[in-house]
């Protein structure tokens, strides 16, 4: 698959604390969307639209041919604007604490307390 046709995926959604109202009744729930370093580089060089997520061949179309949204026009400000951080998605621990967990994990599945026989 070439590279600009690839879809973006979401590597993490989680529902943010922030609520606002739109078109002045309707309530506005902010999600959090994790996406992939490459994923936001090809929207930082514009070969994916920053509102639908739509691939597209040459870099920062007039429109969105998708959704219309003006690539051209905002999605580097955009981005700027909306961009909140790097964040790290896997285990909190290091793999030394995890390989360690992992043994003793395998050495209690092993040894059971009483079933060990001594001979003299």
């Amino acid at each position: 698959m070439e590279r600009w046709r690839k879809p973006v995926a979401p590597v993490a959604i989680q529902q943010d604390t922030r609520r606002d109202f739109h078109d002045g009744n309707v309530w506005r729930q902010h999600i959090d969307v994790t996406i992939s370093p490459d994923d936001l580089a090809r929207m930082k060089l514009g070969y994916v639209c920053l509102r639908c997520w739509e691939p597209h061949e040459r870099p920062f179309p007039e429109n969105c041919t998708l959704c219309g949204y003006s690539m051209a026009a905002y999605q580097a400000r955009d981005i700027e604007h909306e961009f909140e951080g790097e964040v790290h998605v896997g285990p909190s621990t290091s793999y030394g604490e995890e390989i360690e967990r992992l043994r003793e994990e395998r050495e209690r599945r092993i040894w059971t307390p009483g079933s060990s026989i001594y001979l003299n």
